[in-house]
């Protein structure tokens, strides 16, 4: 037997929920570093630029006055580079170099090279210097008549922008792994507030006993679980029908079946004390019909009981009303012959009926034989098979002494036999409410009325399946 295996919903979500924010979050801090790495490297970049045109400006007033070479020797100048260096982290990161058209370098920072940073004269450029990678920017300087005078390089260590990325990016894991568990705790709470309306209705499930059926009390829940809640009321409600069906038939069952079976009895005693003969006879033939009377009542019980409790395992097949009546009819020859009841059957159909055809057999076998059961010796019969575009309709009259209108709705509910004739005919009180549901479950109508023979009318009329219409389905 395969195992089944449940899971926790609480678990699944939370799990779920937590995975997507550590997936999101991974994506967009990717996302954010990569652009965070770009930001930063546009911003030294601009700063180098900046950096550049700041010396420039600086040499170009030191050459207007004609003061350059008096204040900016290069070894003068390295000497008060040195003088000024302070404890900053970024100050051996970033160097420049002077380098006049002539004269060649006439100013560079402590850390910068005595050969020049890059080749170019103008731009950003790249150049690695003792194993480290340096981003340098390169500004031309010319004079009036378009002449190069100098050439200004700024460069810095790559390792700065590394280390500032680096460092934010850093920034933002931390804020992660703190956040990362309270996140997870507000969401295991989230999902716990948010499952509590399940926990109520299993409390309200557990607490319930087994015979009480009555709707679940619906107040401050979810609109999500209200299609669980009207199932489950549905449900309930079905059930209480079927337990309270099932009642009503073990009494009424219980209650009919306690008189035949006492007379079944008394008609047994009787045949084993007496000691005449034909009277023994007598009560043995009495018991027989008793036995059949029974046989034929456990018969339409265990039919209804099916129809009560089973109703919708019903397989449908296109069905040939004639072929029911005639297997019927000849099942019931020797009860017609015996009455000598001339049965006259018109057919005026061709239309095959989507149907259950061992319930259509229960159904017209029911209706001919209450006909022929309570139709006198020598009547007649007419049954009549009708159909058109939208139903096909069975009719049938006997030359009974019928039904009053005033019972015909009464007579169709189960055990209710009507008093002229419960003494000289035997029935059990079933037939037509049998028939009555089988016609139900086929959507069919039934309808009792006065025949033009004398007796009962009894029509039952099937709907039909239109054709290129959804109701072709059956």
């Amino acid at each position: 037997m395969k195992k089944i295996r449940n899971y926790s919903l609480k678990r699944l979500l939370f799990i779920t929920f937590l995975l997507t924010s550590i997936i999101t979050w991974g994506i967009t801090a990717f996302i954010s570093y990569r652009e965070i790495r770009l930001e930063v490297y546009d911003l030294f970049d601009d700063e180098l630029a900046q950096s550049a045109r700041v010396i420039q400006a600086f040499v170009a007033s030191l050459l207007h006055d004609g003061s350059l070479y008096e204040h900016w020797d290069l070894d003068k100048g390295i000497a008060i580079l040195e003088g000024q260096t302070g404890k900053r982290s970024y100050d051996d990161k970033v160097a420049f170099q002077l380098w006049m058209t002539n004269e060649g370098l006439i100013l560079r920072s402590k850390n910068a090279p005595t050969f020049p940073f890059s080749n170019s004269k103008q731009g950003f450029s790249k150049i690695e210097v003792n194993n480290q990678q340096w981003d340098v920017y390169s500004l031309l300087a010319r004079d009036n008549e378009g002449d190069e005078t100098y050439v200004i390089q700024v460069a810095q260590k790559n390792q700065l922008r590394e280390q500032l990325t680096d460092n934010i990016s850093t920034l933002l894991i931390k804020q992660s792994l703190i956040g990362m568990p309270i996140l997870a705790i507000a969401i295991w709470m989230i999902i716990g507030m948010t499952l509590k309306p399940i926990n109520r209705l299993t409390k309200q499930l557990r607490q319930r006993k087994a015979n009480f059926l009555k709707p679940l009390v619906i107040n401050k829940f979810p609109n999500e679980i209200m299609p669980l809640f009207n199932a489950l009321n549905d449900l309930f409600a079905r059930l209480e029908n079927s337990f309270e069906n099932e009642r009503r038939f073990t009494a009424d069952a219980s209650h009919e079946l306690r008189t035949p079976l006492a007379g079944l009895l008394t008609q047994a005693q009787v045949a084993l004390r007496t000691e005449d003969s034909n009277y023994r006879q007598r009560a043995l033939k009495q018991i027989e019909n008793a036995a059949f009377r029974l046989s034929h009542m456990v018969k339409q019980l265990l039919i209804l009981s099916r129809l009560e409790f089973n109703p919708a395992v019903i397989e449908k097949k296109l069905t040939d009303l004639n072929h029911c009546i005639a297997e019927v009819m000849s099942h019931l020859a020797p009860f017609i012959r015996k009455k000598n009841i001339d049965i006259e059957v018109e057919n005026q159909n061709t239309q095959l009926l989507p149907a259950n055809p061992e319930l259509i057999s229960i159904l017209v076998r029911n209706i001919i034989h209450n006909a022929i059961q309570y139709s006198p010796k020598n009547s007649k019969i007419k049954i009549l098979i009708l159909h058109n575009k939208k139903f096909l309709s069975l009719i049938v009259e006997d030359s009974g002494l019928g039904i009053p209108k005033a019972e015909r709705e009464l007579v169709m509910k189960r055990f209710v036999r009507r008093l002229e004739t419960a003494s000289s005919t035997q029935g059990s009180g079933l037939g037509l409410s049998i028939v009555k549901q089988i016609a139900d479950l086929h959507n069919a109508t039934m309808t009792l009325s006065e025949a033009g023979l004398g007796g009962l009318k009894v029509t039952v009329c099937f709907p039909l399946p239109q054709v290129g219409r959804s109701a072709t389905r059956w």
